[in-house]
């Protein structure tokens, strides 16, 4: 059995890059909720969670890389494959299932649209900040 990782603390930006879709009739904002706590993803903007919430809700994973080594660096990006078992989908594709996303081409690509920056700071953050931190 794997022992548990914990998330370091810092902050995640999520940084939502989907642009409003008239054909679609939607704004670019999305609602999501982890633990309690409801986050809305402003189209073009960027907010702050806690690592675990960009985990839970987008699989960003902020924890090392190997956990067995000491200062492993952190992962810092998206886990796209392995889930607890080879046949078991991974958690990126369990977060799209979980949308309802996971067969509409269209959603798939808004998904894509989220970028993620590790940070210390405020909870909002403006376009032009984000293009600074990258």
């Amino acid at each position: 059995m794997r022992a548990i990782q914990e998330f370091p603390n810092v902050r995640v930006i999520v940084f939502n890059e989907n642009e409003p879709n008239v054909e679609h009739k939607w704004t670019g904002d999305i609602e999501l909720q982890y633990d309690g706590e409801i986050y809305l993803f402003k189209s073009l903007e960027g907010l702050e969670v806690p690592p675990e919430a960009a985990w839970f809700l987008f699989a960003f994973d902020t924890r090392p890389t190997d956990p067995a080594e000491p200062n492993s660096p952190p992962w810092n990006k998206r886990r796209l494959t392995g889930g607890g078992d080879k046949r078991d989908p991974s958690w990126y594709e369990n977060r799209l299932v979980a949308m309802g996303w996971a067969n509409d081409p269209v959603k798939r690509e808004w998904f894509k649209k989220f970028r993620f920056k590790v940070a210390l700071g405020k909870k909002t953050y403006t376009r032009e900040e984000v293009a600074k931190m990258k």
